[in-house]
């Protein structure tokens, strides 16, 4: 997908993939900027054209299948579509780019994990 940029400030088209996610705890909220000024300042942003953030309300309703229960108990459910494979799929993702993200994340005391090589769940600490 094409992105546009202005003076000061980078926009996708495609920010209604990664928008927020309802009902999201305020841990939750904070997890998904830091993610998204993670992924601006990559130049990153990519989604597939797919939804990208669900709370984990979204996630247990839209998800009923049983290989899908992790991270019910979270606070955000990040899907791994496009370049967010690349930061958060422990398998064919950028180990650096992980290291990176789980870094910043602690600093505000969350943690990700994977749940399948398809969508990974930040956790309060």
């Amino acid at each position: 997908m094409a992105r546009v940029y202005s003076s000061d400030t980078l926009y996708w088209k495609n920010m209604t993939d990664m928008r927020e996610p309802f009902p999201l705890s305020d841990a939750g909220k904070k997890a998904r900027e830091l993610i998204i000024d993670f992924v601006k300042r990559l130049d990153f942003g990519e989604t597939a054209g797919k939804k990208i953030f669900y709370s984990p309300k979204e996630w247990r309703e839209k998800k009923k299948d049983d290989k899908y229960v992790y991270g019910l108990d979270s606070e955000l459910i990040i899907c791994h579509h496009g370049d967010f494979n690349k930061i958060f799929n422990v398998i064919d993702g950028d180990y650096v780019l992980l290291d990176r993200i789980r870094s910043m994340l602690d600093k505000i005391d969350l943690v990700v994990e994977m749940c399948s090589n398809k969508y990974s769940a930040v956790y309060r600490r």
